[in-house]
């Protein structure tokens, strides 16, 4: 808890309480401090209302209340705060219609943060009944922000045009509708980042667009656009391009330029066709290319490896074909941790080398220095360092593991992942995949491969995910691959694998999903006994043992007859005389 205490301390300027465990409600003797003017009690447990205040008179430029459990709505005293250049009230739970008019009296608010909350709608006056955001645009605008974020609300209605002279516009995650009008860049000549992805926007993206020449980060993910994708965005300063699971046709922009600054190019769940543009290889900071889930015809994009950043590699669900054999490319894969080939038609052998070149896939993840892959800038607010807002930006891939689909929020350098599933790959599994020691996810399913599961996987100690299943395999599965400690999902289904499966501490975790479909496997935890293994030898051995006490009984039963055989010719010659006289006569006849 917190001391609600907080008189005679007229002359106090900045209290900085953040990123603590204080708990409580916020005491109102905050707002009555004269000289108070930063108050930061974010990344705290505060929690309930804010109680409402009058007569506030107070000095606070900058007030950041974000990352706590606050609730209810929003008190109306906030509105007396005159100075107040920065308001910060996100990660809360605060609920009911933002009377976004009453920002307007704030005429020093540069930086206004009301994400993650529960807001529902806008209102413009309380006497006013409440409308959509479509009413917003005319005549009401929302001032001289410099940056405004209304994320992950519940926020409804047409997209309004943003401030004209915002740096940072976030409205992502909403419920808003229409479309992205051909002066929408008017007010994004000054924007860094702009995002309204995760909404119900549709028509298609004017060019005008590329008007906006200070933007870096574009997002509009997860909408209803249509048409194609603009040219001119190709050449450029985004860092950040996210386009994302709309129903975007045609092809990609073909004009990269040299000096193109894209870090993440996001293209993914559209119907793009056409080829991945050469020019493509000018973007020589490009960290994650996702061109998944699109009918893009094209070969392996060998060239690609001249790209010493890439991360990330999406090509899964299109009509790529051909091998991917790069061996007349003299560049390897220096970063690359997530390659996903998936469901394509790819064909030929799984090249030997292509596993040698995954550098950072050979690294112990423990060596890395960065958790996560991200692009991030700060955002300075004229020349007070304090006036800023971090321009941070990640993205997202959709990996199939445990045989499900499942979305990465962050792609964590840590997660290292191979699909290659789905495909028409021949030839067997190359040794060179257990030189990977930081394979996360490995999927090799649905193709043709032949050959013995590879021993050398069971090298692959942070290996969590090893699918083999629906190919041609034969032979023993490795006993290694029971000494993989963090293995919690296999696959290795409907192949020709044969003997005893291993026992060992994971192996023996898995049910018979994982071993269905081949004929020649035995033991634990299928239902079939094996005969000639391991496991079987006592069994053997008392086998062995009774056959000897057989066979003493065969000889014994032998010498026996023999005796009593000769008893029988023997024993009457030798007590009757009339016996003897015939014998002596019948030996007699036949000698004469």
């Amino acid at each position: 808890m917190i001391s609600s205490n907080w008189y005679g301390l007229e002359n106090l300027e900045t209290l900085d309480c953040s990123e603590n465990s204080l708990s409580g409600v916020i005491p109102p003797s905050f707002f009555f401090l004269p000289s108070l003017t930063d108050l930061c009690l974010n990344d705290n447990n505060f929690y309930g209302q804010i109680t409402e205040l009058q007569n506030v008179t107070s000095s606070l430029t900058n007030r950041n209340l974000g990352d706590n459990n606050l609730d209810g709505p929003l008190p109306d005293f906030f509105f007396q705060l005159h100075n107040l250049s920065h308001l910060s009230l996100s990660f809360n739970n605060f609920t009911g219609t933002v009377q976004l008019d009453k920002f307007t009296k704030l005429k020093k608010l540069a930086n206004l943060d009301l994400s993650h909350n529960r807001l529902i709608r806008y209102c413009l006056a309380p006497s006013v009944v409440c409308l959509k955001f479509t009413h917003l645009q005319v005549p009401y605008r929302f001032g001289f922000l410099n940056s405004l974020d209304l994320h992950a609300n519940l926020l409804t209605g047409e997209v309004s045009l943003p401030p004209p002279t915002a740096l940072y516009v976030d409205l992502s995650r909403n419920k808003l509708y229409g479309f992205i009008s051909p002066d929408f860049s008017n007010y994004l000549s000054s924007s860094w980042f702009f995002s309204v992805a995760n909404n119900k926007i549709s028509g298609t993206i004017p060019s005008s667009i590329c008007n906006a020449t200070d933007l870096e980060v574009l997002d509009l993910s997860s909408n209803n656009l249509n048409g194609s994708i603009p040219a001119c965005l190709a050449e450029q300063s985004l860092t950040v391009l996210h386009l994302g699971g709309n129903n975007i046709r045609g092809n990609m922009p073909g004009n990269f330029t040299e000096y193109c600054r894209l870090e993440m190019i996001d293209l993914s769940h559209n119907h793009l066709e056409g080829k991945i543009p050469q020019s493509l290889s000018n973007c020589s900071n490009l960290k994650a290319l996702n061109v998944g889930s699109n009918k893009i015809s094209d070969t392996f994009p060998c060239w690609l490896r001249r790209l010493s950043y890439l991360h990330v590699l999406m090509l899964r669900f299109n009509n790529f074909h051909g091998s991917i054999d790069c061996s007349r490319v003299n560049y390897t894969w220096p970063a690359l941790q997530i390659i996903d080939l998936a469901s394509n038609n790819f064909s030929g052998v799984l090249p030997r080398n292509l596993f040698l070149e995954l550098e950072a896939m050979k690294v112990d993840s423990a060596q890395s220095c960065v958790d996560h892959l991200y692009a991030a800038n700060r955002i300075i607010f004229g020349d007070d360092s304090r006036a800023h807002v971090d321009m941070y930006y990640q993205d997202t891939v959709t990996s199939t593991f445990k045989g499900q689909e499942m979305s990465v929020p962050k792609i964590w350098f840590n997660f290292n992942s191979i699909d290659f599933s789905n495909n028409g790959f021949v030839g067997g599994i190359p040794e060179t995949v257990g030189e990977l020691k930081s394979l996360y996810l490995l999927n090799l399913s649905h193709n043709a491969l032949t050959g013995q599961i590879p021993p050398a996987i069971g090298n692959l100690k942070e290996l969590g995910s090893l699918d083999l299943s629906f190919n041609k395999l034969e032979g023993c599965i490795p006993e290694r691959l029971s000494g993989i400690p963090h293995l919690s999902f296999l696959n290795l289904s409907y192949s020709e694998l044969v003997g005893m499966i291993p026992r060992g501490n994971q192996l023996q975790t898995f049910d018979d999903n994982s071993f269905m479909g081949n004929k020649g496997l035995c033991g634990f935890p299928i239902n079939k006994a094996c005969n000639n293994d391991r496991e079987e030898a006592p069994l053997q051995l008392a086998s062995e043992d009774e056959q000897l006490f057989s066979r003493a009984d065969i000889y014994g039963g032998a010498a026996v007859g023999f005796a009593v055989g000769m008893a029988i010719i023997f024993l009457p010659l030798l007590v009757s005389r009339g016996w003897r006289e015939c014998y002596d006569k019948l030996l007699h006849g036949l000698i004469l």
